[in-house]
Order: C-alpha cells, then sequence, then structure tokens
C-alpha cells in the first residue's frame, strides 16, 4: 500500500479544553480515517542514476588495494521549539488572496511550494512572519502543511481559521531530521591516505518527501570528499518512505548525517591500519598549495590552511590538558576517549542546491538556478530616526541588537536611535527563495547588506547635504 498522505482536519469555534471533548474529536479523526486504507507500506526512490565519478572506481576496490568497509545508521532526531507553530489564516473572497499570519521562519523558497500547494499565483499567498518566536534551527519548516489546510479551511467556512499546536503535539508528528543508513568504503594505501571513496546512502524521509526534500542528500553532494583531497568518488542516493512523521529542515539538513558516515570510515582507518586516528586525518587533509580546490563531486574550496589548524590545536594547552586526563583516567583503569572530525559546510547555502535532485538533463533544460540573495532596508525619518527592515526572520539571537549596532556604527549615532522591525510580510518587504533564518545566513549576508544599504544611505546623505 502507499503511505498515507491524508490529514483530517476538524474546525472548532475555539480551542477544546475537556476530556470530553478531546474524546469526541478523537472518535470524529478515527471515523475519518476508517474510510480509507490506513495500510501503511515501504516505497522506495533510486536515484542511482546520480552517480558522482571522477574516474573508474573499479581498480580501487580490488585486491591490488587496501579497502576499509563501515556500515553507519543515523538517527532521526529532532529540535523541539520552545514554542510550537501557530497559524492563523483567512481567506478575503474579493481579491482571491490567503493571508497567513504564523511562525514561519523560511526558507522562503517554499513560498512557491506554498503557493502551487493552493493551486494560487505567488501573490495570492501573502505570508507574515513574526519576529523572535522562540526556536527552530529549520524545523518550523514544518509548518507548512497547517498553512495549507488552514488556508483551505478559512476559504470553505468563510472564516479566519487558528491553529496552534502544543509541544506534545510537535514531539509526535510536526517533523524530524532525515534518518541515514550509509554504506562506504575506501580504497587507501599503507599511510591511511584515501584514494577512493563509494558511498550507498539510503534516507528515511518518513511517510512521503515533504519539500524541500530530498535534499537533504544534496545540501553536501557537492563535497563529499570533506576536508579531504581524495581524487576518486561515487555516489548512489536512496530515499525510503516509511510509516513515520515526514523529514524536514533540522540543525545542519544533511551535513551530521554525511559526516557522521565519513569520519567513523576515518577512525576505523585508523583502528584497521593501528595508527592515530588524527595521524589520518592530517596524511588525507587538503593542503594550503591546493586551494582553491574543486571537489570531485563539484564544490569550489576558495581557501583554508587545515594542517595549519590542526598544529594550532595540537599545540594549544586545551588539547594538552585533554591528553593528561585521558592518560590519568586511564591509569585509574577508566575508559577515556577522544573524538576527531574534520568538517567542511555550507555556509548561507544557495537554495539553488536542491535542483540537484534533478537528472543534469533536467537542470540544463530549465537553466542554473541560484539563491543566495539577502534583502535590508535602511531609512531615516522626518526627524532622524533611523529604521530598519531584514529578510531575516530571529529566533532570539539578537539580530536587532546586532543590526542596531552595525547600523549605528555607520551613521555615528545612539543604538536607541536605531529601530530595527525584523517582522517580514511579502506584500511589503523585499524578499527572495533565500530569505529566512537557517544555515547561519545571518552574520554572513543579512548584517552585510544591512552595512551596505547604511553605506549608501549615508553618502546620499552626505552627497544631498553637500549640494
Amino acid at each position: 500500500g502507499k503511505p498515507q498522505k491524508h490529514l483530517p482536519m476538524m474546525i472548532y469555534p475555539r480551542r477544546l479544553h475537556t476530556p470530553e471533548e478531546v474524546k469526541e474529536l478523537k472518535i470524529l479523526i478515527n471515523e475519518v480515517l476508517d474510510e480509507r486504507d490506513g495500510k501503511r507500506g515501504v516505497s522506495y526512490f533510486d536515484s542511482e542514476k546520480f552517480k558522482t565519478s571522477s574516474a573508474s572506481l573499479n581498480k580501487f576496490f580490488t585486491k591490488s588495494y587496501k579497502v576499509v568497509e563501515i556500515e553507519v545508521e543515523y538517527p532521526r532526531n529532532s529540535c523541539t521549539p520552545l514554542e510550537g507553530f501557530v497559524v492563523h489564516s483567512e481567506y478575503d473572497n474579493a481579491s482571491g488572496v490567503y493571508n497567513v499570519k504564523s511562525n514561519f521562519q523560511g526558507p522562503f523558497s517554499l513560498h512557491s511550494v506554498l503557493s502551487r500547494a493552493l493551486k494560487v499565483e505567488e501573490g495570492k499567498l501573502r505570508l507574515i512572519s513574526f519576529e523572535d518566536s522562540g526556536g527552530s534551527f529549520g524545523i518550523k519548516q514544518a509548518i507548512m502543511p497547517m498553512i495549507i489546510l488552514t488556508c483551505l479551511a478559512s476559504k470553505l467556512s468563510n472564516r479566519q481559521v487558528i491553529w496552534v499546536e502544543d509541544r506534545l503535539e510537535h514531539l509526535t508528528a510536526a517533523s524530524s531530521a532525515t534518518g541515514r543508513l550509509t554504506k562506504l568504503r575506501a580504497s587507501i594505501n599503507e599511510k591511511g591516505l584515501i584514494e577512493a571513496l563509494d558511498y550507498d546512502q539510503i534516507d528515511d524521509v518518513g511517510a512521503y518527501p515533504r519539500a524541500p526534500e530530498p535534499a537533504s542528500l544534496y545540501r553536501m553532494h557537492g563535497n563529499l570528499s570533506g576536508a579531504y583531497k581524495v581524487k576518486n568518488i561515487s555516489c548512489r542516493n536512496r530515499v525510503v518512505l516509511t510509516n513515520k512523521t515526514p523529514s524536514g529542515l533540522n540543525r545542519g539538513f544533511g551535513g551530521p548525517q554525511h559526516y557522521f558516515a565519513l569520519e567513523r570510515l576515518v577512525h576505523q582507518i585508523a583502528v584497521e591500519l593501528n595508527l592515530n586516528v588524527l595521524d589520518v586525518i592530517k596524511v588525507n587533509l587538503l593542503e594550503k598549495k591546493q586551494f582553491p580546490y574543486k571537489s570531485p563531486s563539484g564544490a569550489l574550496l576558495d581557501s583554508g590552511d587545515f594542517q595549519k589548524l590542526v598544529r594550532k590545536v595540537v599545540k594549544s594547552s586545551t588539547y594538552k590538558n585533554i591528553l593528561k586526563k585521558k592518560n590519568n583516567a586511564i591509569k585509574n583503569g577508566k575508559i577515556y576517549g577522544i573524538g576527531y572530525s574534520a568538517i567542511i559546510e555550507p555556509s548561507i547555502s544557495n537554495m539553488g542546491y536542491v535542483t540537484t535532485a534533478l537528472p543534469y538533463q533536467d537542470r540544463e533544460k530549465t537553466g542554473h538556478k541560484g539563491g543566495a540573495l539577502a534583502s535590508t532596508s535602511v531609512s531615516i525619518g522626518p526627524t532622524g530616526s533611523v529604521y530598519v527592515t531584514c529578510d531575516s526572520l530571529p529566533q532570539g539571537q539578537g539580530h536587532e541588537t546586532i543590526l542596531s549596532q552595525v547600523v549605528a556604527d555607520v551613521f555615528g549615532v545612539k543604538l536607541n536611535e536605531i529601530f530595527v522591525n525584523s517582522t517580514h510580510d511579502t506584500h511589503k518587504d523585499s524578499w527572495s527563495i533565500a530569505a529566512g533564518n537557517y544555515s547561519s545566513r545571518f552574520a554572513g549576508a543579512v548584517a552585510g547588506t544591512a552595512y551596505n544599504a547604511a553605506i549608501n544611505l549615508k553618502k546620499k546623505h552626505q552627497k544631498i547635504k553637500a549640494s
């Protein structure tokens, strides 16, 4: 049977409180579900055709080479937000616009997914997201189904529809990071240098692929070799549908799944060759002279000095103290381990990477996609107050304070003379598919854009003053 995609929705004039009311609702929901086939099966999407290989790998996995293999399972997990999902939807019959107020925090590439699900053009879906809804790390992307359901319910009932999620509901049915089973093998030499990598990755995305899945597999696809100088790579990606909650964005989105397997492999290489794991890492790390470095799977790493970083760590008092603690623990009959990993992750993600899930021919037909934009506006009021808006939706990280400081420094005014509003409205604020709070984009993109906007406004003001 196919995974169950149907979600019943009951509209009440108020929130239920008594046990009798909740029991009545459960009976109604079960009656609806009983009308459908509740059996859930398992199905696969096999992307074997998306194979990245810089050379024929067969020769590296023969008896002429030492081969190390591991099988690693990365568990589904979640970051439960401090505040659950909240949606207030109202359909305007006159304009045909769905007005949605929620704590959706992006990425706004999903706005197109929502409008298409509602079968309306982009402008007919107005998303208003409020500032400082506590916690997310991407998990509030999973609010999408409830935005769609409340919009449709508002249109059908001709009423405002509100949905408030409690923490138990979130834990039970909201979302989770994708689970992954990775079979990974490496062809190595006697020093532990990795000559080739062969990935076989299976992602558990739950009941059905919910946008932006299966992008967990492709956020790291361009740099499957990580921080290492591996020249030959092959990768097979598969997606499995199960009877679990659909997966989605959650803290690193594809990064932890990838590096958990790769770094466990490096550790296993050290074990099988009876080498120090840090020495194996150093043998494989990219060298400064190799930058800018083009990864076999496509990513361009612009700069770095990884070997210097390792030397700095090894010489540090912190590392020496850790070694001392380990030696003392072992002398006292205790088990004490030190974990090592070398990780490079894309930050301020270009949302165009999602199209990597499509075959090369299809990507070429539609043209290459990009999505690494940031939008900020800075304006001066009639009596000198300075106003700032941005396309980032803070979850409590203090974006307003940082933007106030950046802009105040440009104009030479006091911090309390800068007024930052990070509430976002797609009908009046500038935005792109990259808008939202994710992938550490604030410091590198949004704050920098605010600085540029303030500089441009200051130049314009000085020009007017001098005329």
